[in-house]
């Protein structure tokens, strides 16, 4: 089946605004027993945590906790983060992934909190060996996630075009061997608005 010409953007790193379900983050943080108090990477309509970081050149900067996360020195500079608190990062999927990914592994440390990075699984990428392994932990969702369209583009959610991993770095690095957990996400779940 070939995706319609407004998938486009999905299937590329021209836009990043598009979100995921939050029953997928839901599943998640109840797999790892975290409440998410901080989206290191959102928009107004894709946030999942009440405090959020965003792009700098985002109007309206309404709800924004700084400025673009990579720029950031800290992700915790204007929140306390207690015991259990854990900081939510689904990066863009573009060019920016590495980045991003050794961004939280840092910032785990840091803040002193669990920071849990949705992502491609890219095996063959080499930010992924220089940082997958520094995980704790590696959450191996069953089938593909949705993608959800902002507002203002006119698309149609659907599944995603690989699978996904949830990278889960602790305060203290554990190189090595992260722990694989498999996690079933109900596949209306999984894909939030998308028809099955």
């Amino acid at each position: 089946m070939t995706a319609p010409p407004n998938w486009a953007a999905a299937f590329s790193s021209a836009e990043h605004a598009w979100g995921r379900p939050q029953g997928v983050v839901d599943a998640i943080a109840a797999e790892l027993g975290l409440a998410f108090v901080l989206d290191a990477a959102a928009l107004p309509h894709s946030t999942k945590a009440p405090r959020w970081i965003g792009p700098p050149n985002f109007p309206p900067r309404c709800g924004l906790v700084g400025t673009d996360a990579l720029t950031m020195p800290r992700w915790d500079r204007s929140i306390t983060l207690d015991h259990g608190d854990a900081i939510w990062l689904n990066p863009p999927y573009g060019k920016e992934a590495a980045a991003f990914v050794a961004k939280a592994k840092e910032q785990a440390r840091l803040c002193r909190v669990p920071v849990v990075v949705l992502t491609f699984m890219r095996s063959d990428t080499a930010w992924w060996h220089a940082h997958a392994f520094d995980a704790a932990a590696w959450i191996a969702i069953k089938g593909r996630i949705g993608f959800e369209a902002p507002p203002w583009m006119d698309a149609t959610p659907a599944t995603a075009p690989a699978p996904s991993v949830a990278l889960v770095f602790l305060p203290h690095v554990l190189a090595g061997s992260p722990q694989v957990i498999p996690l079933e996400i109900p596949a209306a779940v999984r894909r939030g608005r998308v028809d099955s």
